[in-house]
């Protein structure tokens, strides 16, 4: 059902659409000419929120967290 919701907002609103989450925003696109013009739009240093159980995760298999989310955390911090 989630898929066929989607599908009708792509019809109505076009290949990229923005939604307004009860926590957050979300864009949602649906062609890879779409995916690219929303990449290009997003400037020249993004703000990219760390994934938080990826980074839970890699932390207790003690391994490094990598360099996307010590650079979010340093930066939030």
């Amino acid at each position: 059902q989630v898929f066929e919701t989607m599908d009708k907002l792509f019809k109505e609103y076009g290949p990229i659409y923005r939604e307004n989450m009860v926590w957050t925003k979300c864009v949602n696109v649906c062609h890879p000419d779409a995916i690219e013009t929303v990449f290009r739009l997003d400037g020249k240093t993004p703000y990219r929120p760390p994934v938080e159980a990826w980074k839970k995760l890699r932390e207790t298999k003690n391994y490094s967290i990598g360099l996307f989310n010590t650079y979010v955390t340093k930066t939030i911090n």
